[in-house]
Protein backbone atom coordinates (compact mmCIF):
# COMPACT_ATOMS: atom_id res chain seq x y z
CA UNK A 1 0.00 0.00 0.00
CA UNK A 2 1.32 3.43 -0.94
CA UNK A 3 0.75 6.33 1.42
CA UNK A 4 0.53 9.74 -0.25
CA UNK A 5 1.57 12.92 1.51
CA UNK A 6 -0.50 16.08 1.16
CA UNK A 7 1.05 19.25 2.56
CA UNK A 8 -1.09 22.30 3.41
CA UNK A 9 1.65 24.61 4.69
CA UNK A 10 1.12 27.17 1.92
CA UNK A 11 -2.55 27.57 2.86
CA UNK A 12 -3.17 26.33 6.43
CA UNK A 13 0.32 27.32 7.47
CA UNK A 14 -0.37 30.96 6.66
CA UNK A 15 -3.40 31.14 8.95
CA UNK A 16 -1.33 31.36 12.10
CA UNK A 17 -0.90 34.59 13.97
CA UNK A 18 1.92 36.73 12.56
CA UNK A 19 2.58 34.31 9.68
CA UNK A 20 2.79 35.84 6.24
CA UNK A 21 4.61 34.34 3.28
CA UNK A 22 5.62 36.40 0.28
CA UNK A 23 5.16 34.94 -3.19
CA UNK A 24 8.88 34.16 -3.28
CA UNK A 25 8.62 32.48 0.15
CA UNK A 26 5.80 30.27 -1.10
CA UNK A 27 7.73 29.31 -4.23
CA UNK A 28 10.84 28.40 -2.19
CA UNK A 29 8.76 26.40 0.32
CA UNK A 30 7.01 24.56 -2.53
CA UNK A 31 10.39 23.71 -4.08
CA UNK A 32 11.72 22.43 -0.74
CA UNK A 33 8.59 20.32 -0.18
CA UNK A 34 9.08 18.85 -3.64
CA UNK A 35 12.71 18.05 -2.81
CA UNK A 36 11.51 16.33 0.39
CA UNK A 37 9.34 14.05 -1.72
CA UNK A 38 5.92 15.41 -0.73
CA UNK A 39 3.33 14.05 -3.18
CA UNK A 40 0.83 16.92 -3.14
CA UNK A 41 1.32 20.58 -2.19
CA UNK A 42 -1.72 22.70 -1.59
CA UNK A 43 -0.69 26.09 -2.94
CA UNK A 44 -3.54 28.15 -1.55
CA UNK A 45 -6.91 29.48 -2.62
CA UNK A 46 -6.67 31.14 -6.05
CA UNK A 47 -8.30 34.54 -5.91
CA UNK A 48 -8.43 34.78 -2.14
CA UNK A 49 -5.75 37.47 -2.15
CA UNK A 50 -3.28 39.08 -4.59
CA UNK A 51 -0.36 36.98 -3.29
CA UNK A 52 -2.12 33.71 -4.07
CA UNK A 53 -3.07 34.93 -7.53
CA UNK A 54 0.57 35.82 -8.20
CA UNK A 55 1.81 32.57 -6.64
CA UNK A 56 -0.28 30.46 -9.02
CA UNK A 57 0.78 32.57 -12.00
CA UNK A 58 4.46 32.06 -11.16
CA UNK A 59 3.99 28.41 -10.18
CA UNK A 60 2.76 27.66 -13.73
CA UNK A 61 6.36 28.21 -14.87
CA UNK A 62 7.88 25.97 -12.19
CA UNK A 63 8.70 22.33 -12.77
CA UNK A 64 8.39 20.05 -9.78
CA UNK A 65 10.27 16.77 -9.91
CA UNK A 66 7.88 14.86 -7.69
CA UNK A 67 5.11 16.96 -6.14
CA UNK A 68 1.84 17.95 -7.74
CA UNK A 69 0.51 21.39 -6.95
CA UNK A 70 -3.11 21.68 -5.79
CA UNK A 71 -5.43 24.68 -5.95
CA UNK A 72 -7.83 24.81 -3.01
CA UNK A 73 -11.36 26.13 -3.20
CA UNK A 74 -14.97 25.55 -2.35
CA UNK A 75 -18.04 24.38 -4.17
CA UNK A 76 -20.09 26.91 -6.11
CA UNK A 77 -22.07 29.49 -4.16
CA UNK A 78 -25.74 29.11 -3.37
CA UNK A 79 -27.94 30.42 -6.16
CA UNK A 80 -25.04 30.92 -8.59
CA UNK A 81 -24.73 28.67 -11.64
CA UNK A 82 -21.38 26.91 -11.43
CA UNK A 83 -20.26 28.27 -14.81
CA UNK A 84 -20.73 31.82 -13.47
CA UNK A 85 -19.10 31.27 -10.10
CA UNK A 86 -15.90 33.35 -10.10
CA UNK A 87 -14.24 31.28 -7.37
CA UNK A 88 -14.74 28.04 -9.31
CA UNK A 89 -13.42 29.71 -12.47
CA UNK A 90 -10.29 30.77 -10.58
CA UNK A 91 -9.64 27.11 -9.70
CA UNK A 92 -9.46 26.37 -13.40
CA UNK A 93 -7.40 29.47 -14.12
CA UNK A 94 -4.78 28.33 -11.58
CA UNK A 95 -4.04 25.51 -14.05
CA UNK A 96 -2.81 23.09 -11.39
CA UNK A 97 -2.60 19.34 -11.84
CA UNK A 98 -4.81 18.89 -8.73
CA UNK A 99 -7.92 20.65 -7.44
CA UNK A 100 -9.00 20.26 -3.81
CA UNK A 101 -12.55 21.17 -2.84
CA UNK A 102 -14.03 21.80 0.57
CA UNK A 103 -17.74 21.26 1.09
CA UNK A 104 -20.11 21.69 4.00
CA UNK A 105 -21.52 18.41 5.29
CA UNK A 106 -22.57 19.38 8.79
CA UNK A 107 -26.21 20.50 8.90
CA UNK A 108 -25.30 23.38 11.21
CA UNK A 109 -22.89 24.72 8.59
CA UNK A 110 -25.27 24.05 5.72
CA UNK A 111 -28.08 25.95 7.39
CA UNK A 112 -26.22 28.67 9.33
CA UNK A 113 -23.08 29.33 7.27
CA UNK A 114 -24.28 28.63 3.74
CA UNK A 115 -27.88 29.53 4.61
CA UNK A 116 -29.19 26.88 2.28
CA UNK A 117 -30.97 23.54 2.29
CA UNK A 118 -29.29 20.14 2.35
CA UNK A 119 -30.61 19.47 -1.17
CA UNK A 120 -29.16 22.71 -2.57
CA UNK A 121 -25.87 21.98 -0.79
CA UNK A 122 -25.67 18.57 -2.46
CA UNK A 123 -26.46 20.20 -5.81
CA UNK A 124 -23.61 22.67 -5.18
CA UNK A 125 -21.23 19.75 -4.58
CA UNK A 126 -22.34 17.76 -7.63
CA UNK A 127 -22.45 20.79 -9.94
CA UNK A 128 -18.93 21.84 -8.98
CA UNK A 129 -17.42 18.39 -9.45
CA UNK A 130 -19.15 17.93 -12.82
CA UNK A 131 -18.03 21.37 -13.98
CA UNK A 132 -14.40 20.79 -13.04
CA UNK A 133 -14.38 17.36 -14.71
CA UNK A 134 -16.00 18.71 -17.87
CA UNK A 135 -13.78 21.77 -18.21
CA UNK A 136 -10.35 20.38 -17.54
CA UNK A 137 -8.86 18.38 -20.39
CA UNK A 138 -8.44 14.71 -19.49
CA UNK A 139 -9.09 15.20 -15.78
CA UNK A 140 -7.72 12.05 -14.16
CA UNK A 141 -9.40 11.02 -10.90
CA UNK A 142 -6.35 11.99 -8.91
CA UNK A 143 -6.79 15.64 -9.91
CA UNK A 144 -9.95 15.99 -7.85
CA UNK A 145 -9.45 15.85 -4.12
CA UNK A 146 -12.30 16.43 -1.70
CA UNK A 147 -12.36 17.64 1.90
CA UNK A 148 -15.41 17.59 4.14
CA UNK A 149 -16.45 19.26 7.40
CA UNK A 150 -15.36 17.73 10.67
CA UNK A 151 -19.04 17.43 11.67
CA UNK A 152 -20.23 15.09 8.93
CA UNK A 153 -23.95 14.72 9.54
CA UNK A 154 -25.15 11.12 9.36
CA UNK A 155 -28.28 12.26 7.51
CA UNK A 156 -26.12 13.82 4.80
CA UNK A 157 -23.63 10.97 4.50
CA UNK A 158 -25.55 8.84 1.97
CA UNK A 159 -26.70 11.82 -0.18
CA UNK A 160 -23.15 13.29 -0.01
CA UNK A 161 -21.70 9.99 -1.18
CA UNK A 162 -24.27 9.75 -3.94
CA UNK A 163 -23.73 13.37 -5.08
CA UNK A 164 -19.98 12.87 -5.27
CA UNK A 165 -20.09 9.43 -6.89
CA UNK A 166 -22.67 10.51 -9.44
CA UNK A 167 -20.80 13.69 -10.35
CA UNK A 168 -17.33 12.22 -10.52
CA UNK A 169 -17.86 8.49 -10.92
CA UNK A 170 -15.32 8.03 -8.14
CA UNK A 171 -16.17 5.75 -5.27
CA UNK A 172 -16.44 7.52 -1.91
CA UNK A 173 -13.74 5.29 -0.44
CA UNK A 174 -11.23 6.86 -2.86
CA UNK A 175 -11.71 10.41 -1.66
Amino acid sequence: MKIFTFDTTLRDGTQGESVSFSVDDKLVIAQKLDELGIDYIEGGWPGSNPKDIEFFEQAKRKKFRHARLAAFGSTRRKGVPVEKDEQVRLLLDADTPVVTLVAKTWLLHVKEVLRTTPDENLAMIGDTIRFLKNHVAALPQERLGFLVDEGLHVGLLRPFRNAHEHASRTFYEHI
